[in-house]
């Protein structure tokens, strides 16, 4: 037993050298392309040991055939999955939910689905950034929705700041891990920074004070309205990310995740969540469907920077990718629908469309309403920016099908026709219907935060629920029997 400490005890005093063989040249090959260097020769070996055994198993991994992924040298090569976890990771699951200004679940209506999406060729995707050593994976996770978001309601793509997140949503931990929901919630109540006036200087794992207040606005103060979760299924996410890019959370400790080079991961981890990243698509590729995530790790990882997981797995999804999905609802109010009332004392899409356009309907329990419209299928995606919901109907009166929520009332009785859109560009009309025994309740608002109440919003300072829905911010001489009069607009 002695024996065997001094001979320890000689190993940490006397460096070994770097063989000359496949994994020693490996090594030096590596260090050379990443621009390695270390404090002496017998931390230099160290990492080398380290070095050797994962690269060991890179090359096990790709003499499999039966893998549809592969593995290769990366920055992250000389570091075990323990300590790579430690420093590379950061999800934690918020404990409590819908804190904020939750608008709901996004959940699969039955609407068509694109065979494949990639917002990055849509303009709603910023370039590859590196989170570095700060378990902050969980703000690159949020900033990234939020640009994507943003980009598709204004149109302009802005790198937005991880740093204040990490910095100043006191709800996380920083370095130290957080979660997406609460990023959201965080922006929801101030303006979202540039990544220009507020860089990221935490990669090293020491977070400095918030230093919101003195930086660009990329997002004003409530463009980002509230968030919206994800249904736990495979139909509800694909259809999100046909909408727009998703925060998602998975299990990402394991060494395959860790060396991951280009193909697509699958059979290769649990759901245990421990890292937040952004699905900015999904496709099949030979033969294999597929989400496409974009990672936090710069582009030595992966395919620059993106990856793929394995899509129709079933269960929770590759590495728990179907657990705990979200997404920012982002308004731009310089680029904000117009609504108005068409003076109407019928319904004008009641009949049945005329080619090339085609029945769509939107269900919006929270307002308790639906509407109805005959729209062009090859607008659709332009349409579905503005009105998450909309999904084409099998019927002339595909509102009659719908129920609310409690599952005791259908959407049959009509009260109005409005027109959204930008006259000359883009309009669309549609008849409204509520449940039936509702009254016409088109005058009021429901208000974007509620703990606000009603306090400035012009002409309608009272609070009230109509029926169980609500609450709405309404006229002063509203009523649940008659909120509105005969001459409302809707607004």
């Amino acid at each position: 037993m002695k024996k065997a400490v001094a001979g320890a005890m000689v190993m940490t005093t006397f460096a070994k050298e770097i063989p000359n063989d496949e994994y020693g040249k490996a090594f030096k090959d590596f260090e050379t392309t990443y621009g390695k260097t270390y404090a002496n020769e017998q931390q230099r070996y160290f990492r080398y040991d380290i070095f050797k055994h994962n690269y060991m198993y890179i090359t096990g991994e790709n003499a499999n055939a039966l893998n549809s992924y592969e593995l290769g040298v990366n920055d992250f090569s000389d570091m075990t999955p323990e300590e790579f976890a430690e420093t590379h990771l950061g999800y934690v699951k918020a404990s409590q939910r819908f804190q904020g200004v939750n608008l709901g679940v996004h959940e699969y209506k039955g609407e068509a689905l694109p065979d494949s999406v990639d917002w990055r060729s849509k303009g709603a995707v910023t370039p590859v950034k590196n989170q570095q050593h700060c378990g902050s994976c969980w703000a690159f996770s949020t900033v990234g929705a939020m640009e994507g978001a943003w980009a598709i309601a204004s149109g302009k793509l802005v790198s937005l700041s991880e740093e204040q997140l990490v910095a100043c949503s006191k709800q996380n931990h920083g370095c130290q891990g957080g979660s997406m929901e609460l990023g959201f919630q965080y922006e929801e109540g101030t303006k979202v920074c540039t990544e220009d006036s507020y860089k990221y200087t935490s990669g090293g794992g020491t977070v400095g004070a918030c230093q919101a207040s003195s930086c660009t606005a990329g997002i004003p103060k409530g463009g980002i309205s509230g968030y919206k979760t994800v249904a736990s299924n495979e139909n509800s996410l694909m259809s999100a990310v046909a909408q727009q890019p998703v925060s998602i959370a998975v299990e990402a400790n394991l060494p395959v995740f860790q060396s991951y080079k280009s193909g697509v991961m699958t059979g290769i981890c649990g759901a245990q969540l421990d890292h937040g990243i952004l699905c900015v698509g999904y496709g099949t590729e030979n033969g294999i469907d597929y989400w496409l995530v974009k990672n936090s790790w710069g582009t030595v990882w992966g395919e620059a920077g993106y990856g793929k997981l394995k899509r129709g797995k079933g269960g929770t999804g590759e590495c728990g990718i179907l657990s705990d999905d979200s997404y920012p609802v982002a308004t731009d109010a310089a680029n904000t629908i117009a609504t108005t009332t068409v003076s109407t004392d019928k319904p004008c899409c009641a009949e049945p469309c005329k080619a090339p356009l085609a029945k769509y309907f939107s269900t919006d329990a929270a307002h308790g309403f639906c509407g109805e419209a005959c729209m062009d299928p090859a607008k659709f995606d332009t349409y579905h920016r503005f009105e998450a919901n909309l999904t084409k109907a099998d019927g002339e009166h595909p509102c009659s099908k719908q129920r609310t929520p409690s599952n005791t009332k259908k959407y049959t009785d009509y009260f109005s026709t409005v027109t959204h859109g930008f006259p000359g560009v883009l309009t669309v009309t549609l008849d409204l219907y509520a449940p039936e025994g509702m009254p016409d309740h088109s005058c009021c608002t429901v208000p974007l935060i509620q703990s606000l109440n009603c306090v400035g919003i012009p002409g309608k300072p009272k609070s009230m629920k109509i029926f169980g829905t609500g609450p709405y911010c309404c006229p002063a001489s509203a009523t649940e029997d008659a909120p509105c009069s005969s001459a409302a607009v809707v607004v």
